[in-house]
């Protein structure tokens, strides 16, 4: 079988066919050897990092990115990418990573719409990258949706502006 990242045509699986290149994390710290405020719980603004970090080397490196979405928090982050070039996607995102020292706890992936399933690229090609379950994804569109309330009904505070 093919395990070299292909551009893909659309599949009947709707949640896969926006994009295809997927990153995931997965940074185990051991709270008693680092400090809180090195690995803080429910870091959302590492992984909004990450995204930005992600979109500056794809247009650094002249590979042409559709959309960029991130979720979670950065210890377990995972960022949906749509590239016109997944090779070059994959190369470039590999790349970020490693320049942000991340490469050792991510995951790369890319879409096999003959079998709708991510298939992984770094660190070894080959294999099925395991999704986040249903539940975990749920759980942080609550708390995007709580985060977002939270800002709305903080706008007008001195000093705070959304």
């Amino acid at each position: 079988m093919n395990r070299e990242p292909q551009p893909s045509p659309n599949s009947q699986n709707a949640g896969l066919t926006e994009f295809n290149i997927l990153v995931r994390l997965q940074i185990s710290v051991d709270p008693a050897e680092a400090p809180a405020l090195c690995y803080p719980s429910f870091n959302r603004i590492g992984t909004i990092v990450l995204s930005a970090l992600l979109q500056a080397s794809f247009r650094a490196d002249g590979v042409s990115l559709q959309r960029c979405t991130a979720g979670l928090e950065l210890n377990r982050a995972i960022v949906f990418i749509r590239c016109e070039n997944v090779g070059a996607g994959l190369e470039t995102t590999r790349r970020a990573l490693a320049s942000a020292g991340l490469a050792g706890c991510a995951q790369l992936a890319w879409i096999d719409t003959r079998e709708d399933v991510w298939r992984l690229w770094w660190p070894t090609a080959g294999g099925v990258l395991a999704m986040p379950t249903l539940a975990e994804l749920n759980a942080e569109v609550d708390r995007q949706a709580a985060v977002t309330r939270w800002l709305l009904g903080n706008q007008t505070k001195e000093g705070c502006e959304v």
